[in-house]
């Protein structure tokens, strides 16, 4: 049987960024948001408003957590969606 916690805790309201950082790690984690929010603290970010200088020093972070409890599949997918999002936001500004 696979447990997969869905959802944020009540009250959380992500921005952009961090919803799309949310939605990346989504498939490959069965806990999207308490990886997220743990690896946010670790750089002294607020997981539900990344900046995206932030979120480039995550990249690594989120990987290897995500990759730490899952797979090395899963841990590249993570890295390689999250760079996308970087260079997208990058183009943005």
């Amino acid at each position: 049987m696979s447990f997969r916690f869905h959802g944020l805790p009540e009250g959380v309201v992500l921005s952009e960024l961090s919803q799309a950082v949310y939605n990346v790690l989504e498939p490959h984690t069965s806990f999207p948001w308490p990886v997220m929010h743990a690896q946010a603290r670790r750089i002294g970010a607020r997981a539900e408003r990344l900046s995206l200088e932030e979120l480039r020093e995550l990249v690594p972070l989120l990987s290897v957590a995500v990759g730490r409890f899952t797979s090395e599949e899963a841990a590249y997918a993570v890295e390689q969606g999250l760079q996308a999002l970087v260079l997208d936001a990058e183009l943005d500004s």
